[in-house]
């Protein structure tokens, strides 16, 4: 589920292609690296939403490799993946950014990221 701010641009951009007259839509249940997509399937968006203002205090700087592995695929294929960056979010004027798969997937470089998994009956043994 996402977080509220995250939730606010998600809606920014949903309105956004509403002007334009595209109802976005949200994955399939097995669909992984997007947040929304065209009614067609030839557009998939992934939304990054900030409060912040200033481009040294966005934290826009990491895809997970989920994103990253549809980004260069769309890019394979031929069709189009965007990142839409909202800035500014509770701000009178919000930001939005377009960036384009296309301008980021060669710009992009590994960092390793480790995860640990742990379920709610794995937790119970940490606890103090």
């Amino acid at each position: 589920m996402p977080n509220l701010t995250e939730q606010k641009a998600i809606e920014c951009v949903k309105n956004w292609f509403r002007k334009k007259g595209i109802e976005l839509q949200s994955p399939d249940k097995d669909d992984f690296g997007f947040d929304l997509k065209t009614p067609d399937g030839k557009k998939f968006i992934e939304v990054k939403g900030t409060t912040k203002t200033t481009s040294a205090q966005i934290g826009f700087r990491y895809l997970t490799n989920f994103e990253y592995v549809k980004a260069k695929k769309c890019k394979q294929l031929g069709l189009d993946y965007e990142v839409h960056l909202v800035t500014g979010i509770n701000s009178e004027s919000p930001s939005h950014y377009i960036i384009p798969a296309t301008d980021f997937i060669d710009k992009t470089k590994p960092e390793v990221w480790w995860y640990f998994p742990i379920r709610k009956a794995d937790l119970e043994k940490y606890k103090i």
